[in-house]
């Protein structure tokens, strides 16, 4: 009975240590909308920034010229209401504010 007692509380203690992955609460509100595209776009910002997440407040990875043609793969709407597009340019890529971008 000791053995058990003791295995019992070992398992309680790695499930209560073990981090728990949820979704951020903008997906579980459903704000966020996201959906597969292909198109190719045009930077029209001298310094259009690249960002790690579909955000103005996530980490800018590079930033690109104007007119640098690109390939979106998908876009989202963030919980702002902002429309963004990821691109999968190698080394480069990430999310792009849609006011940065034309149709090419």
């Amino acid at each position: 009975m000791k053995k058990r007692a003791i295995g019992v509380l070992a398992a309680a203690a790695l499930a209560v240590a073990a981090p728990v992955l949820t979704a951020p609460s903008a997906y579980a509100g459903g704000s966020i909308k996201c959906s597969d595209t292909a198109k190719m776009m045009v930077t029209t910002n001298s310094m259009t920034p690249v960002r790690a997440d579909y955000s103005s407040k996530a980490r800018i990875i590079t930033h690109l010229g104007a007119g640098y043609r690109l390939h979106v793969i998908r876009q989202c709407v963030n919980s702002a209401g902002n429309l963004w597009y990821f691109t999968d340019k190698p080394y480069q890529s990430g999310w792009i504010y849609s006011g940065n971008l034309r149709n090419a």
